[in-house]
């Protein structure tokens, strides 16, 4: 017995090391610039709009052939602006070895986050590796920036657990003048404790947003892009506009995708047939409402009743980031990123009951078969497609909402 602890112990040891950091940056960086020098990825667009961002008057937004068109502010081409002129698979390599660095950011600060809360042992990463590598692995392939907007995520509320308000506001802020849904922080942290971070993070997202880039671009241009960010990425939203079909189609984890794909019939002809009927457009609106204001009362259940918790931080930040990733209009494997901190609360919490434990193993399998199971030359196409199409991720992730509106009692 006394051999198996001192095992246990130097293995959960081993992982908070520098080496393991060292480890988990090589491998994440490796695979990000295999898979960034082999296929032209979405940072291909990135590099091109960046490019026509200093260079001519195109839309920067428009459609780049099979991959959809560019979609975040453009305050985020200026960080490009430096190497368009580099050869690019110089800046494909160093954009991976930055994609690994966010990797590492982003597990270590889970790690620093919730082990002040629960004991970590190594059996909870080797878990968490195995049902949530995916939502890092997709963004090594589609060469995506979500991996540096959950970072930024992540530190923001690392650096609002250890007192550094001002630091942590920013953080978020950054990571929502970049990509919207972090504004959600914006209402969750003053009812949090941390309303001089919310000023903060606001600070941040204007500057970003509207300030940084006009001197850089000039009025015109700046006024011209930021016209065309409204026209391409929040129009659609509210069905004002039309926007890019590629990048609107596909199946997703979010309630809207989810719904639509169970209660209606697919225009894929796959021989395993996912949706449940096919209600009219209309119908389908009023489900999708009902069901959208459930969830969202969940998730406000689950954050003000996580405040007398011990990890209240924790907690409500994961239901925050879970919220974010139901309500978005797209939320595919990369943007799910940000989750990790809730995917190894979930992973480590007390399951004191047989009840608890059932019904974690039930949401652990559907995150298994809606991802790392999910092999297409293990299944075939029907099968694989049909299991991405059936909602396992976006039901995994409401699981891990109802654990979080009802967690274990804590030890006296």
């Amino acid at each position: 017995m006394q051999g198996r602890d001192s095992v246990r112990l130097y293995a959960t040891a081993w992982c908070t090391t520098s080496r393991l950091r060292w480890l988990v940056f090589v491998i994440a960086s490796a695979i990000a610039i295999a898979k960034l020098l082999r296929a032209d990825t979405d940072f291909g667009i990135y590099l091109r709009a960046a490019g026509e961002l200093a260079h001519t008057d195109l839309d920067v937004y428009r459609s780049h052939e099979q991959h959809g068109a560019y979609g975040y502010p453009h305050w985020v081409l200026l960080l490009l602006l430096p190497v368009v002129n580099l050869p690019e698979p110089l800046v494909r390599i160093g954009f991976g070895l930055l994609q690994g660095l966010a990797t590492v950011w982003i597990l270590f600060d889970v790690h620093r986050i919730v082990r002040k809360r629960i004991e970590l042992r190594a059996w909870h990463w080797l878990v968490f590796g195995l049902l949530f590598a995916r939502w890092f692995s997709s963004n090594y392939t589609a060469g995506q920036f979500s991996l540096w907007v959950a970072a930024l995520t992540i530190r923001g509320i690392a650096e609002l657990d250890g007192g550094r308000i001002a630091r942590g506001g920013i953080m978020i802020g950054a990571a929502a003048a970049a990509k919207l849904t972090p504004l959600a922080f914006l209402v969750a942290l003053p009812l949090m404790g941390f309303a001089s971070a919310a000023v903060w993070m606001a600070g941040t997202v204007v500057a970003l947003v509207f300030l940084v880039p006009w001197p850089v671009l000039g009025s015109s241009e700046h006024a011209r892009h930021l016209h065309e960010f409204y026209q391409a990425m929040l129009a659609p939203l509210f069905g004002t506009a039309q926007g890019d079909a590629a990048m609107w189609a596909g199946t997703s984890a979010s309630i809207k995708s989810t719904v639509q794909t169970l209660l209606q019939q697919s225009p894929e002809s796959d021989a395993i047939r996912t949706n449940l009927c096919d209600l009219p457009d209309a119908t389908l609106r009023i489900v999708c409402y009902v069901y959208s204001a459930a969830v969202l009362a969940l998730a406000a259940f689950a954050f003000f009743a996580a405040r007398r918790h011990r990890a209240a931080l924790l907690m409500q930040s994961s239901v925050v980031i879970i919220t974010m990733a139901l309500f978005s209009p797209l939320t595919r494997s990369y943007h799910c990123a940000m989750l990790a901190l809730a995917g190894m609360w979930f992973v480590a919490e007390p399951k004191p009951t047989m009840v608890r434990r059932l019904v974690w193993s039930l949401i652990a399998a559907a995150f298994a078969f809606g991802m790392i199971l999910r092999q297409k030359s293990l299944l075939g196409r029907d099968l694989w497609s049909a299991l991405d199409r059936c909602g396992l991720v976006h039901f995994g992730i409401v699981g891990m909402l109802v654990l979080l509106a009802v967690p274990a009692r804590e030890k006296a």
